[in-house]
């Protein structure tokens, strides 16, 4: 039986989602919507209520750029360091493994749009266009679409040749977990 999930509120940072097992916080920062620096961030939080504090500190939490991490934190510190040290704590870094509420609340999801159970907003936009593949960002994560058949040979020089011509470490992350999946071994000249 899918899970119930319904979008109850919506704002810069985050959307609030009433699901089976409580009220979820869907930061806009991991679903890469929100471009908020940490100063910025810093700032609406300095400015907040305590329920819009509640959000901000939601959304936080997975903020992916550690610098900009480091410059909420400094600046959420000079005005309350104990609270610094709370959201530090809770801070998930791209790197770190993702809370079992979260696996459970991007399940929920898939879960009502595969039965068209609710009426979900869904992100698509497209990160990356490459020769091989495409990477498109939505609301469950970033998805791969292969343009080329499976057994398409694609050798280790155009691969290198196209990702590095690209400067953002971002985009060449994003070209180098498509190769460790699906070039290596197979393209090998």
């Amino acid at each position: 039986m899918p899970m119930t999930l319904r979008l109850v509120r919506e704002s810069r940072w985050i959307r609030l989602f009433e699901t089976e097992f409580g009220d979820y916080f869907d930061s806009k920062f991991r679903t890469g919507e929100c471009d908020a620096d940490g100063r910025a961030w810093a700032e609406a939080w300095l400015a907040a209520d305590e329920d819009e504090r509640i959000e901000l500190e939601a959304a936080f939490v997975f903020m992916s750029d550690e610098a900009h991490v480091t410059a909420a934190l400094e600046i959420v510190g000079e005005a309350d360091p104990k609270k610094r040290n709370e959201l530090g704590s809770r801070w998930i870094s791209p790197d770190d493994e993702l809370p079992e509420r979260h696996h459970r609340f991007i399940d929920a999801y898939r879960s009502a749009l595969e039965e068209a159970l609710a009426d979900l907003p869904v992100l698509d936009v497209e990160v990356l266009d490459a020769t091989w593949f495409r990477v498109r960002r939505t609301i469950l994560g970033l998805e791969i679409e292969h343009k080329t058949a499976v057994d398409h040979r694609v050798s280790e020089r155009e691969f290198l040749d196209e990702r590095d011509a690209h400067e953002s470490p971002h985009t060449r992350h994003l070209y180098d977990v498509w190769w460790e999946v699906h070039g290596r071994g197979r393209g090998r000249e």
